[in-house]
């Protein structure tokens, strides 16, 4: 019973401590995603991305990187797109691009894995979508015939009617979409960190084929946001995992699931979502490979800095950001449970 006990304690130490170190960031990814939302204007968006070609698929993909969306979350909105004009290739590229990452998930990748893995996750993210929707253009890409016009045009809006648009969005919304996944991913992350021995994962030989390979497999079918796969990949890294192996999972992860697979080869067709998933396997491998090649170095040596002490201000700071995120993660549990009452 005592070391059933220790091990409690230690799950519970560790996911504290990752929850405290990432709160402070998901605030402020909640933050940017309301003002994207809030001040992007989203009739424009629509208009430039339907024709076919490079432009179409490099402006949707761009459009998708800082979108705070899950595999789930941005189908519907992709789709929205493709109805509105977006050619194949340009929703392919926004539905590659937007889930593997997003500006709350660049920010807890900063805190958690570091400057230079919080730069290169977005920009594989970038051109696995760029190329993803140039492949779908050029096999399957046909310029949308029917188009959904919408004559009647909002009133415009003040700037105190944007921000608290912005806040609505950010701490209403968004939270409540992803909070089940944030929750799970920290307590993935806490549990791993606690439970596996130290260097369980780390491959003899110099060779990490088979964690990539590994990764993978274990991240396809993983239903998990981009911002809730972070901790996750940190408490591997932690355990032996290497940084490009890691790297799989993060961006495998968040862009597929069963669910989401299936309803895109009922919705795009089965050509683009088979350009879809091998885009997202090559540019996650590939990805991985070249972290491990060039920028492995560059990897902080304790990736999990929720185990480090800090400066008493930045550790108040955090704490203040902890206790801010629980009250919203309440609010929208308890606006999904009042939903369900219904």
């Amino acid at each position: 019973m005592t070391q059933i006990g220790d091990i409690i304690q230690s799950i519970i130490r560790e996911t504290v401590l990752l929850y405290n170190e990432m709160a402070i960031y998901l605030l402020l990814g909640f933050a940017a995603g309301g003002i994207i939302h809030a001040f992007l204007p989203q009739d424009r968006v629509k208009a430039s991305i339907g024709r076919r070609g490079f432009m179409s698929a490099l402006k949707a993909s761009l459009l998708g990187v800082p979108l705070p969306l899950c595999s789930c979350s941005v189908i519907p909105t992709s789709l929205a797109l493709h109805r509105s004009g977006a050619t194949t290739g340009a929703t392919v590229s926004f539905l590659i691009s937007t889930p593997q990452t997003g500006l709350d998930s660049i920010a807890v990748t900063y805190s958690l894995l570091g400057p230079v893995y919080a730069l290169f996750r977005p920009v594989v993210a970038f051109v696995t979508g760029t190329v993803g929707g140039l492949l779908t253009d050029f096999r399957n890409g046909k310029t949308p015939q029917n188009r959904e016009t919408d004559t009647a045009r909002t009133p415009p809006m003040s700037l105190g009617g944007k921000f608290a648009r912005a806040y609505e969005y950010g701490f209403h919304h968004l939270i409540r979409d992803l909070a089940r996944w944030i929750v799970l991913g920290i307590l993935l992350g806490g549990a791993i960190t606690a439970l596996v021995p130290d260097h369980f994962l780390e491959l003899s030989g110099g060779s990490f084929i088979f964690s990539y390979v590994g990764a993978l497999l274990f991240s396809i079918p993983l239903y998990v946001c981009a911002t809730g796969s972070t901790p996750v990949a940190a408490a591997l890294i932690l355990k032996g995992l290497s940084p490009g192996a890691a790297f799989v999972l993060l961006m495998a992860g968040p862009a597929t699931n069963a669910a989401g697979i299936t309803m895109l080869w009922k919705t795009i067709g089965r050509r683009a979502t088979l350009v879809y998933l091998g885009v997202i396997v090559a540019g996650s491998v590939g990805g991985g490979i070249v972290f491990d090649l060039f920028l492995r170095s560059t990897f902080p040596h304790d990736p999990a800095g929720w185990q480090e002490g800090g400066s008493p201000f930045t550790f108040t700071l955090k704490l203040v950001g902890s206790g801010v995120l629980l009250f919203y993660l309440l609010r929208a549990q308890w606006s999904l449970w009042r939903q369900r009452r219904r």
